[in-house]
Formats: C-alpha cells, structure tokens, sequence
C-alpha cells in the first residue's frame, strides 16, 4: 500500500492512493462426488488506486475531485487427476473431474467532484459521481464423457 500527500498551499492539496494485494489458495476441490486427488486453486489480485484534489475556497466551502480505479480478478482452475479437457463418468463410480479455468475480473474507473458548503449548524453537499465498469468472465470449454456402467460386453 502506497500513499503520498502534497499540500500546495493552504487552500490546495492532493493525496494518491495504491493499494495492490496478492492471495492463492489451493485446495482439493469440493464439489460433491468428486475424487479426492482432484484440486482447486483460485488465485486474486486486486488492485486499486486513487487521486484527490481539495480546493477549500473559505471556511465554509470545500471542492473535492476524486479519480479512481479498482480491478478485481479471480482466476479459478480445477485441476483433475488425469489432466482432460473433459470428465469421465462410469455409473457407480466416483466422476474424474476434468481441467477448467474460469476467469473473473472486474474494472471500475470511477470520477466524483463533491462541493461542500456550511452554513452554521447546516452542511449542504452536492456532487457528481461518474462510473465505468467493465466485466470479463469466462470458462475454459467442458464436458463428460459418461459410461453406463463398467462391465465389458
């Protein structure tokens, strides 16, 4: 995390935020009748950021501009025991699960000026908030194969 403060003046300042996290877990993947040696990992790294201007004209009237950006992203890969695009299934069997990845992430770009003006025991603020978001999700192609049963003819 990273932060920076300017004062200009007085009247005038700024501040830039950054924020940038990183996290991975692995873990067998849990859903139901899966076989054990199958894995999950999700990994996510968020990110965001922002720029403020403040201009305080008077005692009794503050101008606040803000820039902003924030990206979510989660990548999801299911890692089976025999590394196929595809799961097999055989009645009476425990499923082998197939390799997927699924990506999540996520943009917001975000503008907002806000002005603020007291007036004895009264604060009025008025303001404008401007905001962009951008979605991309998706899966790698899967299937199953499935066999009724296991017995050869």
């Amino acid at each position: 995390m990273l932060r920076l403060d300017q004062h200009f003046s007085a009247a005038d300042s700024v501040y830039l935020r950054f924020n940038f996290d990183s996290a991975v877990s692995n873990a067998p993947l849990a859903e139901s009748g899966s076989y054990l040696n199958d894995k999950q990992q999700i990994a996510s790294r968020p990110v965001n950021g922002e720029l403020e201007l403040m201009h305080v004209s008077s005692m009794r009237l503050v101008n606040e501009l803000k820039f902003g950006f924030n990206r979510g992203n989660v990548y999801t890969t299911n890692q089976g025991a025999l590394n196929l695009p595809f799961a097999v299934s055989i009645s009476g069997f425990t499923t082998l699960a197939n390799n997927q990845f699924k990506t999540g992430v996520g943009n917001s770009y975000s503008y907002i000026d806000n002005l603020t003006y007291v007036h004895g025991e009264h604060t009025l603020k008025f303001g404008i908030e401007v905001r962009r978001i951008q979605l991309n999700q998706g899966n790698t192609p899967s299937g199953t194969i499935s066999f009724s049963s296991a017995a050869a003819s």
